[in-house]
């Protein structure tokens, strides 16, 4: 009986040791899952914090694209008024050409005719004078003619200089907006994939605006020669470029680190 008792109190000790080491080890076990879940906890917040900056970043960059696209639209419209403004005032340049060409060739008969009725008016004249006669003013209507058309080319070809001045300056402002440098990505520009976001399906390059950067640019993704994918640039920012995943040119999972060349 007494080692019955015995055996029974030794069971007991065992098995409240065994309950004690249990208890330490789910309290261990539960104090590293709570470590762990900090930790999973402040990478949420890191992550959700990075996110949302890169959110702030895309959209002051697609305002930056619409102020940037606003005036290109703008410099596209005055080009084109500059245009229909040129032809205008070639066309003005033409009419007066014509009507300058036409009051030239009045002027070549005038003068042929003023010369017909000089001879003939002093011939008048010799035989007025003869029969007595002195008041011969209305012969002289063909010269004064004469003189108003030389006044009048005189005005049009002071027109016409001025229409041909103006039109040299429009055309130097056509040529001037017609010579500023295209928004273009440069061909064959080089970098690195900075950030990678599976969930939402876009990277983030270390190349942007001081690059010469587009939105719309297209990037090939590599990784040791192997294309893994493409990207196109949806916003750019000074030192980088966030860039949408093209799913159907999609041959791996980028990583940081990929080498893209566009």
């Amino acid at each position: 009986m007494n080692k019955l008792i015995k055996f029974a109190l030794i069971v007991v000790v065992l098995a409240g040791i065994g309950s004690v080491v249990l208890t330490n080890k789910l309290a261990g076990t539960k104090r590293a899952q709570q470590d762990e879940i900090a930790k999973l906890g402040g990478e949420l917040k890191t992550t959700t914090d990075t996110l949302t900056n890169t959110k702030q970043r895309l959209e002051q960059t697609s305002t930056a694209l619409a102020q940037t696209q606003g005036t290109l639209d703008k410099a596209n419209a005055d080009l084109q008024a500059t245009r229909v403004t040129l032809g205008q005032r070639e066309q003005e340049i033409q009419t007066v050409k014509t009507q300058l060409t036409e009051k030239e060739k009045a002027a070549a008969e005038a003068k042929q005719k003023a010369a017909t009725a000089d001879q003939t008016v002093e011939e008048i004249r010799t035989v007025l004078k003869e029969a007595g006669f002195e008041d011969v003013t209305n012969l002289e209507e063909v010269g004064n003619k004469l003189k108003a058309q030389a006044q009048e080319k005189q005005v049009l070809a002071a027109q016409l200089e001025k229409l041909a001045a103006e039109n040299a300056r429009l055309q130097q402002q056509a040529t001037k907006v017609e010579a500023a440098p295209a928004f273009r990505t440069p061909a064959n520009l080089r970098g690195r994939v900075a950030y990678v976001d599976n969930k939402w399906d876009f990277v983030v390059l270390d190349v942007g605006a001081r690059d010469a950067v587009q939105p719309n640019t297209m990037f090939l993704i590599y990784r040791n020669s192997k294309l893994i994918g493409k990207a196109q640039i949806v916003s750019v920012a000074q030192t980088t470029a966030i860039g949408q995943l093209l799913p159907e040119f999609a041959k791996g999972t980028p990583q940081t680190g990929d080498f893209v060349v566009h």
